[in-house]
């Protein structure tokens, strides 16, 4: 297989901005204040990224992430958000070598889809972030065998291959629900299973959030037009979040005072 990835990891933009970001995780996960935080701290981090990552789907941030979600339409997105964060930081080793299966597995947490752990046969698609034609569905399973392959095989830095999977999961839209999701989680087991943030505590989905959804959406549709400068573009706005949650993480004094609005 050529390593389409590594080669593109070769473009200098593209190289200057995984280092940056692989900066930013090297020194979240050497901070010795944020490793002594302890477990109950992880598991803050962890439901802040989970809800956030509902949020950029399009539920409401709660004052508390400590709460559980209410039960409702959006308040059950919040908790499939919520369950596919938590088990995603489990399967982290898992995926590097079996993404479908993990993929199937996270599937099955999400709330009100009928076809829950499979990938869609129709192009009937909740598309929360609005982005537009739909990839028949015909596509889906030779699209994600070669996403799967790439997870697997490529030598490309483990940034870049989070941000690639990423996009590429939530322009896919491989499932009848939660796609996008899915994808976040995937981006995440990625930088964790690879041990560039061994704790789970760089809360990407959360530095998306405080991008704000329509520049995260953005940064989607400018990498749905193809091309290095896109994808540069694209690859920009994810090391920009995670800069900014690691940032953000590594000054919480605890589990209060966190931005969610």
């Amino acid at each position: 297989m050529d390593d389409f990835l590594l080669e593109l990891s070769q473009e200098p933009e593209i190289s200057r901005l995984c280092s940056v970001a692989n900066a930013s995780l090297d020194e979240l996960s050497w901070n010795r204040s944020v490793r002594n935080k302890g477990d109950a701290f992880t598991v803050f981090v962890r439901r802040l990224s989970g809800y956030s990552s509902a949020a950029l789907d399009g539920t409401v941030m709660p004052p508390d992430v400590l709460v559980d979600p209410q039960k409702s339409a959006m308040g059950d997105l919040a908790n499939s958000a919520l369950l596919i964060t938590a088990r995603a930081d489990e399967l982290s080793s898992m995926f590097l070598k079996a993404p479908s299966q993990v993929w199937a597995q996270l599937h099955l947490l999400i709330e009100g889809d009928e076809n829950r752990g499979q990938p869609r046969t129709n192009n009937d698609v909740d598309d929360p972030l609005h982005l537009g034609a739909v990839p028949d569905a015909r596509v889906i399973h030779p699209t994600l065998n070669s996403i799967s392959d790439m997870i697997v095989q490529s030598q490309a830095p483990a940034v870049l291959m989070a941000a690639i999977v990423h996009a590429q999961l939530c322009v896919l839209r491989p499932f009848s629900r939660g796609s996008d999701l899915i994808a976040r989680a995937s981006a995440r087991m990625i930088i964790k299973g690879k041990g560039f943030d061994p704790l789970g505590l760089c809360a990407i989905e959360y530095g998306q959030y405080m991008l704000g959804r329509p520049d995260y959406v953005k940064s989607l549709k400018r990498y749905m037009q193809g091309g290095v400068p896109a994808v540069t573009e694209y690859l920009e706005a994810f090391c920009q979040a995670i800069v900014g949650s690691a940032s953000s993480v590594a000054k919480m004094e605890s589990t209060e005072g966190v931005e969610t609005s």
